[in-house]
């Protein structure tokens, strides 16, 4: 316990400020975690129609990490955030005044927009400040910080939805608000030079001379690493809209509130797991770190239809809790191990946003599915598609080790 202390006091000042930030944007974050229950709640909308615009929002990350990306390493990480994030907060403040009207949707789009410039901002910074020893680590931190103060955002905004549905706007506004003035007075505008005195011999995060196709074309086993990652976040994908089409169908009027309890129970166990995860991982390779998480993800959402017990659906959460720890922490770290230091901001956003698409189209995808075989035919299919990424990789896990013999 002494040592596990001593590798979290060690941290870079960066990976402290970042996890203060997302607790405060997390604890605040009324708005997104919501949007189906919004369309379908609020707006009346079919399944269907609820899938076809909560894809259509999540298109919006698409050009938002690309152009954030090369923003970021074109003008500088302070520059970039502070511009995203307050056209997020205008999106998000405006977006109450037409919170029971279809012009919602517009902003609904414009919140996803601007967050997903936001993005590749932070890794980026974030890969400045780290070596791949604590990079693990100092995601972790960062990842920490969202999910404590996720423990307390959902669970507010469920006793704001049905009466104070507004309030879920301004709320969410006037905190991501609070986070900018955090980034604003505590982080420094240029990188100092010395914390790259880090292993710049690692030939993965030299100066790449080129532009992004030839980096990627010489990257293949990371776009591979991306394509599994799609269908990994395609199955996170289902706690935002299988999983609250499921309760509503099992629950009905009560759905919206254990909706709100699993998010928290969510975020208390990442609180609980992400020190200890990121502790011990960096001991493993990150593909077999995945592995790993693919199996959890495929156990936890495979069963988490099959109860209506709500004891049974807090440990499905747990269980896919574990398996989402180690793929955000890993995922991140082996992005910044793969990145050059010129191109980490592009990379970021492009393999993100590869990756990201998984979770874009979950609820087109899995809206389809629902409307043909029906809700509780999709978590055995999640259980299938989990287990193939875990082989996945497993096999990518010994490319790379041949490759480096």
């Amino acid at each position: 316990m002494h040592t596990l202390f001593n590798k979290w006091r060690q941290l870079p000042r960066i990976a402290y400020i970042f996890c203060l930030t997302n607790f405060v944007v997390a604890a605040g974050a009324f708005v997104m975690p919501f949007m189906t229950l919004m369309l379908t709640r609020k707006l009346g909308m079919s399944t269907m129609e609820t899938a076809f615009y909560v894809n259509i929002v999540f298109v919006a990350y698409v050009p938002a990490t690309i152009l954030g990306g090369w923003l970021t390493d074109r003008f500088g990480r302070k520059v970039v955030y502070l511009g995203a994030i307050s056209l997020e907060i205008l999106a998000t403040a405006s977006a109450g005044f037409f919170a029971n009207q279809f012009e919602l949707i517009y902003f609904l789009f414009a919140i996803a927009f601007t967050n997903g410039m936001v993005s590749p901002v932070i890794q980026a910074w974030q890969a400045d400040y780290s070596t791949p020893e604590n990079r693990q680590m100092v995601f972790g931190a960062s990842y920490f910080g969202w999910n404590l103060g996720f423990a307390i955002g959902p669970a507010v905004a469920s006793l704001l939805f049905n009466n104070h549905f507004q309030l879920m706007f301004w709320g969410d506004a006037s905190t991501t608000f609070l986070a900018m003035l955090l980034v604003l007075f505590l982080l420094p505008r240029n990188k100092p030079e010395n914390v790259e005195t880090e292993k710049v011999e690692r030939d993965s995060e030299k100066d790449h001379e080129g532009g992004m196709w030839s980096l990627l074309l010489s990257r293949p086993r990371l776009l591979l690493f991306a394509l599994v990652g799609y269908f990994l976040h395609l199955i996170y994908g289902q706690m935002a809209f299988s999983v609250p089409i499921h309760l509503n169908a099992t629950f009905g009027d009560d759905g919206a509130r254990i909706f709100g309890q699993l998010w928290m129970i969510n975020a208390l166990m990442v609180v609980v797991f992400t020190p200890l995860v990121a502790s011990f991982s960096g001991k493993y390779s990150t593909y077999a770190n995945l592995a790993f998480a693919a199996v959890c993800y495929a156990i936890g959402f495979g069963l988490l239809g099959s109860t209506n017990s709500l004891m049974l659906l807090a440990m499905c959460i747990a269980v896919f809790t574990f398996g989402e720890v180690m793929s955000a922490t890993n995922t991140q770290a082996h992005i910044a191990n793969e990145s050059p230091k010129n191109f980490r901001g592009r990379l970021s956003g492009t393999i993100n946003l590869l990756i990201g698409a998984g979770y874009g189209m979950s609820p087109l995808l899995s809206g389809l599915f629902i409307e043909r075989w029906g809700i509780e035919n999709i978590w055995p299919t999640v259980f299938g598609i989990g287990l193939c990424c875990a082989v996945a990789m497993l096999v990518l896990r010994a490319s790379a080790k041949t490759a480096s013999a």
